[in-house]
Parts: C-alpha cells; structure tokens; sequence
C-alpha cells in the first residue's frame, strides 16, 4: 500500500476554500504542534481557521495510545467549548474502559 503526505503552506489552507472541510488532526500535526506553542499563537491560529471554514473546521478527538494525546484531547475539547468548534470522536476502540 503506498502512503504519502501532502504539504501546504497555512496562508493556503485560508484561500479558496469553499467546499473544503478542515480536521484538526493528531497531536503530530499541524494542531499538536500548536498544542506545544504559546497560548497567543494558539489562540490566532484557531480564530482564523474558524472564521474561515465556519461550520467546516473540526476538531478531531483521537486515541492511538501516542505520547500527549490525553492532554491533547483535553485541550481540543476545551477549545470547542471556548471558541464553539465541533468534534469528532475517532477510533472509538481505544476510547472504551
């Protein structure tokens, strides 16, 4: 099975966008980097995602056992609730206790 990964610069994600749902991904991409940084870029990062995609921008709540993804998880959730941007809950199996 081939695999590979699509770069783009994040003044692209913003442009021409109609019809493009945005996902937050794993705490390995773009948002987990985020999770890392200041609260201020954060923050920026966030508003200008949502004012541009709206209803389209989601936060993706995942387990695959990685290092920080708890604290991932939780600030994702916090961050829906603060700046109203839905979730989705993925691979469901690791989520059961």
């Amino acid at each position: 099975m081939m695999s590979f990964q699509i770069h783009i610069y994040f003044e692209e994600l913003l442009e021409d966008n109609e019809g493009v749902a945005l996902f937050s991904g794993t705490v390995f991409g773009l948002f987990g980097k985020l999770f890392i940084k200041e609260n201020l870029v954060k923050y920026m990062t966030y508003i200008k995602i949502k004012s541009n995609y709206n209803d389209r921008f989601y936060l993706e709540i995942q387990r695959h056992k990685d290092q920080n993804e708890l604290g991932f998880e939780k600030f994702n959730l916090k961050k829906s609730l603060e700046l109203e941007i839905p979730y989705n809950w993925l691979h469901m199996k690791f989520f059961i206790s």
